[in-house]
């Protein structure tokens, strides 16, 4: 059985998507500077893949496991610019190159640079990830939007690793929040590559949130880890109790997806190993549910 659901999953995307189109790739821009100082003073450093299709280009943000680097998402962020997609990896504070906080003198026109070290991550310090890195982030691709470059009303995030899919959940259930307030409101989907409930401070929420049933869902976990799979299994069941009716229709206008693939792997390195399902229904998924999409249409941000 738990072969079945992946094989579905993959015939019926593979059906309704057809063979995938190739787009220019533009070179990767590192993103860092001015922009990306945050309000407390930490130097954000991210790496951007522009689409080349313009305001057609569906944007997705990946937030990887808090001891990982945005480095190791190479792979798969070439892979969704290649299809079309306007892609962001970025190191939060603490991670990869997002190292210093820059201070300026009193008076004067200099600054010191002082390095973060390692944090001793806390309920304040995933607040300011969430509320103040990841929304840096996303004000850069509102510029992008404004530009022309892609429509952030088509905002994709994936989360990789515990803590990487609990940021990227906990991201869009505040982007949802700020909808009501006639801002945010552009996450469309949410991606989730071994999501976990028992992990830490950076966990997923139990109950979910109820912001984020009208968002489109796709999770993927390891079912050899019998901990992980059990946990995995209680997040797909609230995400189903959020989407009642959900299984009756036909596979690709589904709002839940769940697969659960047969290895220990977790997190990056169900991404990466080899013959990995993850990339390849994760490109399907995108297609699918916002490139394929007309609404929203592109409009500018304010």
């Amino acid at each position: 059985m738990k072969h079945r659901t992946l094989l579905l999953l993959a015939a019926a995307f593979a059906f309704a998507v057809g063979i995938e189109s190739a787009y220019a790739q533009l070179s990767p821009v590192t993103l860092k500077g001015e922009d990306f100082i945050t309000s407390d003073g930490v130097q954000l450093v991210g790496t951007y893949y522009p689409s080349s299709v313009g305001k057609e280009a569906v944007p997705v943000m990946i937030i990887q496991d808090l001891d990982e680097d945005r480095k190791t998402l190479h792979p798969l962020a070439l892979a969704l610019q290649e299809q079309g997609c306007a892609v962001v990896t970025l190191d939060l504070r603490g991670q990869g190159d997002s190292n210093k906080v820059i201070k300026k003198l009193p008076g004067k026109n200099d600054v010191i640079e002082k390095p973060i070290g390692k944090l001793a991550v806390n309920k304040e310090i995933l607040r300011r990830m969430v509320e103040i890195d990841i929304e840096t982030f996303k004000r850069f691709l509102n510029r992008q939007n404004n530009d022309g470059r892609l429509n952030v009303q088509k905002l994709c995030l994936v989360g990789v690793g515990g803590s990487g899919c609990a940021l990227a959940t906990a991201y869009a259930t505040l982007d949802c929040s700020w909808a009501s307030q006639g801002q945010g409101g552009d996450v469309r989907a949410l991606a989730l590559v071994s999501p976990r409930l028992k992990s830490g401070l950076a966990s997923m929420p139990s109950p979910l949130p109820r912001s984020l049933n009208s968002l489109a869902i796709y999770m993927w976990y390891g079912v050899e880890d019998v901990k992980v799979a059990r946990e995995g299994e209680a997040i797909g069941k609230m995400f189903k109790q959020q989407r009642p009716g959900d299984e009756k229709k036909e596979v690709v206008e589904r709002l839940f997806y769940e697969v659960k693939i047969p290895t220990r792997l977790q997190g990056l390195k169900l991404i990466t190993t080899e013959n990995s399902v993850v990339e390849r229904h994760l490109k399907k998924f995108i297609e699918i549910k916002l490139q394929k999409k007309d609404f929203p249409a592109w409009s500018a941000k304010e």
